[in-house]
């Protein structure tokens, strides 16, 4: 039991997943067998609930449940905590075991949305806490996460794009306000606690990226794996193709917020995300 190391807060489909795995495989960090904790952020659903909603511990199916180690002994004592155990700022640690020279965290993205009290308690009581955040292109992310609600979410399923935006895009613009989360953050920990990657790295310079992280986390940085091992997995499902009429939309929504980010960090990145928005507006 240990205070965290470091803590992700997202972006939601920003490549968080991938980041999971490979933070997991490295010999000197410990991360929770579930990915996402949602420690501070589901605290209001029910322990039944919170259990259903947790793919992580239980599995797509019950019978899967053995095999992805629910029930594992060794597990147990952590699960019945994470599920049943009163939640506080204090109990936090409770929910890491690093082994001898390991650092521990946790990846959340749903963190990205807690308001500012409590991202100061944070700080207050993890003092020396890092704060990792991965951007992407927010009309990618927005795509991506909206093609997951029309494959999963009955309310928009069956629906086309159009349809599916109009009717959940204040729940999806909510985890691309990457401006205010970074200001809310900075505000607590300081800006030298907090690391800001790209998604468009995993796809194009995933080595590069992870040595920067391990560097900043402090952790040996020439334990990264092979090119095959660092590819990204996409999600199978509807046509990634983003449909011409919602991109134009999402350009010209998204326009303003896309120059801020680019005003403020001045990367290729931000400046492909920029002339891809203006080009597709003025088409």
């Amino acid at each position: 039991m240990r205070d965290p190391n470091f803590l992700c807060i997202g972006a939601p489909k920003a490549g968080t997943t991938w980041l999971y795995h490979q933070l997991k495989a490295h010999p000197e960090v410990w991360l929770p067998h579930v990915k996402e904790l949602h420690y501070f952020d589901w605290v209001k659903y029910p322990r039944l609930f919170r259990l259903l909603l947790q793919r992580d511990l239980i599995g797509r199916h019950t019978r899967s449940a053995l095999v992805r180690g629910f029930i594992r002994p060794q597990r147990i004592p952590w699960t019945l905590r994470y599920l049943f155990g009163s939640r506080s700022l204090a109990k936090y640690p409770r929910m890491f075991e690093p082994g001898p020279g390991q650092i521990c965290g946790e990846i959340t993205p749903g963190y990205m949305l807690l308001p500012q009290e409590q991202v100061e308690a944070l700080a207050r009581q993890f003092p020396q806490c890092q704060i990792l955040f991965m951007l992407r292109n927010p009309i990618d992310r927005v795509w991506s996460q909206l093609r997951m609600a029309m494959q999963h979410n009955p309310k928009v399923k069956g629906m086309d794009a159009m349809q599916a935006w109009a009717l959940i895009n204040a729940r999806l613009l909510r985890f691309t306000e990457y401006l205010d989360t970074l200001d809310r953050w900075e505000a607590a920990f300081g800006t030298n606690r907090i690391w800001v990657g790209y998604y468009d790295d995993i796809e194009l310079d995933p080595a590069t990226l992870l040595g920067e992280l391990y560097e900043f986390l402090d952790i040996t940085n020439d334990l990264i794996p092979e090119d095959e091992a660092l590819a990204k997995k996409h999600n199978a499902g509807l046509p990634a193709k983003l449909p011409a009429a919602l991109e134009v939309a999402l350009s010209q929504h998204f326009l303003p917020q896309l120059e801020a980010l680019h005003e403020r960090f001045q990367h290729q990145y931000t400046q492909k995300w920029l002339h891809q928005a203006q080009a597709t507006i003025s088409a």
